[in-house]
């Protein structure tokens, strides 16, 4: 619900509210307010404000906020907060830390040049959307979070696109998570996860989850089940630099799409995923395409009987090499796609 001191496409460079009159909403406050570059929100009465989703939407040129006194113990909203605003900084959000906050997606969308967040004291524990929180924050170079992930279900695109990110320290916590699908999509300069925490019982979609991260060399995973997860297209694709990904003891009895998940992993020399089921998938198109350094694959579980698309799902493979699987369970039509010099194992 949207208030009557919306400030929508103001004309004003710089604005201080001092509204004693008790607020329930701040929603798409100044929006579109494209010439706006400062706000001054120090004297305003927030304590009863519970939504602050778009309040700078589309501000492009907006460059500084002061939170200084904001109360926000009655917030649960604070979704597309600052959607496209492309010029500002730095933010400091350490005064949100209400415990009612429910909805952080999109809250960062498209800052391009913000660079530092303040996030001491930011309350996230019974957040339940993070989606797209820092969409395209391709200035980002480091993050240091202490959010507690454990309500969070949704977490689709929360870092995609932020192609400096090298470092970033947080733990998480992702028992009630449903979606991670280009969760760390286009992170590029991303060197190091920790996954220790992952919980992927819940989970749906991981398609393009480390999607172009080109820089990672190591990822271990201590998931196992994954039995809900029903698409994993492009999950690793164009994962450069990794050499060894350990995928052990995985339960995937829903998977349907394999698409493209190891596409252009072209450092990769080992691929155990002996442990998957895969009698549900339909498309392993692309599979393994231009891994060029793969020397050993063990398909040895790989069901393949419900598989209608195939295509140039070893094309790119190096001459030589050893392939581990079960004529028994590996289709002909795919078995006949292995390399021609290849070591076969049964």
């Amino acid at each position: 619900m949207k208030n009557e001191y919306t400030f929508g496409s103001s004309g004003e460079h710089e604005v201080k509210l001092s509204l004693k009159k008790p607020l329930k909403t701040t929603e798409e406050f100044f929006i579109d307010c494209d010439r706006l570059t400062e706000v001054n929100l120090v004297n305003l009465t927030s304590e009863k404000i519970s939504t602050t989703a778009k309040m700078f939407y589309n501000c492009v040129n907006l460059e500084k906020v002061d939170f200084t006194n904001y109360d926000a113990n009655e917030l649960t909203n604070i979704s597309s907060m600052f959607y496209n605003c492309s010029s500002i900084s730095s933010v400091d959000l350490s005064k949100f830390n209400g415990y009612n906050l429910k909805d952080i997606s999109y809250l960062f969308y498209n800052c391009a040049n913000l660079s530092t967040i303040n996030f001491n004291s930011f309350y996230t524990r019974f957040v339940t959307n993070m989606s797209y929180l820092f969409y395209n924050c391709e200035t980002l170079g480091e993050l240091n979070l202490n959010f507690v992930t454990n309500n969070a279900q949704d977490m689709s695109h929360m870092f995609h696109g932020c192609y400096n990110l090298s470092n970033m320290s947080q733990s998480f916590n992702t028992r009630n998570a449903l979606y991670m699908n280009n969760m760390f999509d286009g992170c590029e300069n991303l060197l190091s996860l920790d996954l220790d925490n992952f919980a992927t019982d819940n989970i749906v979609n991981m398609s393009y989850m480390f999607n172009d991260c080109k820089s990672l060399e190591d990822l271990n995973f201590s998931m196992t089940n994954l039995s809900n997860v029903e698409d994993m297209s492009f999950m690793f694709s164009n994962c450069e630099k990794i050499q060894d990904i350990q995928l052990f003891n995985f339960t995937t009895n829903n998977l349907t799409n394999m698409s493209h998940m190891f596409n252009n992993c072209s450092d990769l020399i080992n691929l155990n995923i002996s442990y998957f089921s895969t009698n549900n998938v339909q498309d392993m198109s692309y599979l393994l395409y231009n891994c060029k350094n793969l020397t050993y694959i063990d398909f040895s579980s790989f069901d393949t009987s419900n598989v209608n698309n195939y295509e140039n799902i070893f094309e790119g493979l190096p001459d030589k090499g050893t392939f581990v699987y079960d004529p028994n369970l590996l289709s002909e039509n795919i078995s006949n796609l292995i390399p021609e010099n290849w070591e076969k194992k049964n």
